[in-house]
């Protein structure tokens, strides 16, 4: 019996932790890198992959006290990492990509805002105008809205180089979500051993 009452107590941590995972999975699917939107599948992939590997992994002989200050300590460092991480990456989509007027439902990776090293002798044109060099919006609507304009103005070297930061950010500030809320939930589980 009491070993059945240790399962169902793992399965609550698990449960808790995907519970909590949940919201913020759906925050990393809505803000998916626009290069690779595949990414968000994959990265849900390894987060669950990442969940059952810290939920399974063996305390060792180690105190109750001694786990649940080790795991809140990871949960608490893996967290601030992965806040930090979505902070940058926020900042990031919004310095390198476009949600066009005309298709708001939509985002388009470009390079890195109006940098000069990363836009294309059309876009150094363009910006003379004055009307045109006000913000990578408006440099998009002087050349004409379409996808296939971000590969006129903006270097295919910076497109690439903003979109592969924005994957490598979502992967990692992704799955230490996923492992720093495992931790936490597998924390409290042996916090309730030490109580019951």
């Amino acid at each position: 019996m009491i070993k059945i009452i240790e399962t169902l107590k793992s399965f609550y941590g698990i449960a808790a932790s995907i519970g909590v995972i949940v919201p913020g999975f759906s925050f990393f699917n809505n803000f998916a890198p626009p290069l690779f939107k595949g990414i968000a599948i994959i990265v849900s992939a390894l987060s669950v992959a990442v969940i059952v590997i810290i939920a399974n992994k063996d305390d060792g002989r180690k105190s109750v006290n001694t786990i649940i200050k080790q795991y809140t300590g990871r949960a608490m460092k893996l967290l601030s990492v992965s806040f930090v991480l979505i902070l940058l990456y926020l900042f990031l989509i919004d310095f390198t990509t476009i949600v066009p007027e005309e298709f708001p439902e939509e985002r388009w990776q470009v390079g890195f805002d109006l940098q000069s090293s990363g836009l294309t002798p059309l876009a150094l044109e363009l910006m003379k105008d004055n009307s045109c060099n006000q913000n990578k919006e408006t440099l998009l609507s002087c050349a004409g809205i379409q996808q296939d304009s971000v590969g006129l103005l903006w270097k295919r070297l910076s497109v690439y180089s903003a979109g592969l930061l924005l994957i490598i950010l979502f992967t990692i500030a992704s799955l230490c979500w996923s492992a720093g809320w495992t931790f936490l939930a597998k924390a409290h589980l042996n916090k309730n051993k030490t109580t019951s």
